[in-house]
């Protein structure tokens, strides 16, 4: 864990603190009515706690994901390169590995595609369907670019009602309870499309024709290793690529600057923009933040964390302290380590 001397912000603070001494006593009353007496320094300076980010070893695992479009003619799995959009969707495939393959530090191990249809038709024959699409992506890739065959994992995918339910839950349709009560309320698959065949003609047209299209894909996953970066190598590749570096190495960059600075604290934003549900980040992030003065990106940052750590309480107990929260900012140091039990030391002195 590392440390940094914040400047107190205290004479700005909404709570009426007189500034002229070195001290500013504060009393408190507890529940049992006793006083508890405060010592805020008004000169003296609170530390923010950071947290050392775990290490990944001498590889990274990495992927990336996403969703092909492809157009096929109903019922049928052949690829057809020139019908509407599928030469640029196959390229951009294509180009997504070819950028991995051609990065020295990067090595693929395998890549995966399931296919995922529409309801229409008998459940099993779309699950027979699903696979034999996501094969023909596989099999297009591998011969038309010379890929090995040993890199690959097809899966059949079926029907894909989960993201026909949170499309039409997140719609504006005015008859969305009734869909989402037959997609969530009929367990067999073949039931549940006859019931949705049976809503009004228009209604199940617009879903066919505004819903169904974006069913109907290849999901894919590359995966690959990283090979780990230098602090000076991270900070070339941060310029141009900050999402593919690790936590470790967007830490080690911003130790190669003055704590507190504007690079500084960019680093530690942009590892909680790439990493939102590390609780590392977001306590890194709310340190930098309190190091700026920002309460409200401090604030917004310790929310997202999810287990309490002595970092956690320590920085909580300094916001509490710009907040004017005095005696919350004293419970909160309790917890918070040894940087914490130092900070609540200042206030009793």
């Amino acid at each position: 864990m590392k440390s940094l001397r914040l400047l107190p912000l205290f004479c700005l603070l909404s709570l009426s603190l007189a500034c002229a001494s070195n001290r500013t006593r504060i009393v408190e009353r507890s529940r049992e009515t006793s006083e508890t007496t405060y010592y805020v320094p008004a000169s003296d300076e609170f530390e923010v706690s950071y947290l050392t980010p775990r290490s990944e070893g001498g590889s990274r695992m990495r992927s990336q994901t996403g969703k092909a479009y492809l157009d096929f003619e109903p019922g049928t799995s052949e690829i057809q390169p020139n019908y509407r959009n599928n030469a640029s969707v196959l390229q951009r495939i294509y180009d997504q590995i070819r950028a991995i393959q051609d990065n020295p530090d990067a090595r693929i191990i395998g890549i995966t595609f399931i296919g995922r249809t529409s309801p229409e038709g008998e459940f099993s024959a779309n699950m027979v369907l699903s696979g034999e699409r996501a094969m023909a992506v596989k099999n297009y890739l591998r011969d038309r670019h010379g890929l090995s065959e040993g890199l690959f994992t097809v899966a059949e995918g079926g029907e894909d009602w989960a993201a026909l339910d949170s499309m039409i839950a997140n719609s504006h349709l005015k008859s969305k309870s009734a869909i989402l009560s037959i997609i969530r309320g009929t367990d067999v698959y073949d039931e549940r499309e006859y019931e949705m065949s049976k809503m009004p003609d228009m209604l199940y047209r617009q879903i066919a024709a505004e819903y169904y299209p974006r069913l109907r894909c290849v999901e894919y996953r590359i995966d690959y290793t990283m090979a780990a970066y230098s602090a000076k190598k991270a900070k070339d590749v941060y310029a141009d690529s900050p999402a593919s570096l690790s936590q470790e190495e967007l830490f080690s960059i911003a130790n190669t600057y003055e704590p507190g600075s504007d690079a500084y604290n960019e680093v530690f934003e942009t590892t909680a923009r790439l990493y939102p549900n590390s609780d590392v980040a977001n306590v890194n992030a709310a340190a930098s933040a309190l190091t700026n003065g920002d309460m409200r990106a401090a604030a917004r940052y310790l929310d997202r964390v999810t287990e309490s750590s002595s970092a956690y309480w320590n920085n909580m107990g300094v916001l509490a302290i710009m907040q004017g929260d005095v005696e919350r900012a004293y419970d909160y140091f309790q917890h918070g380590g040894v940087l914490g039990a130092s900070n609540a030391a200042k206030l009793l002195q």
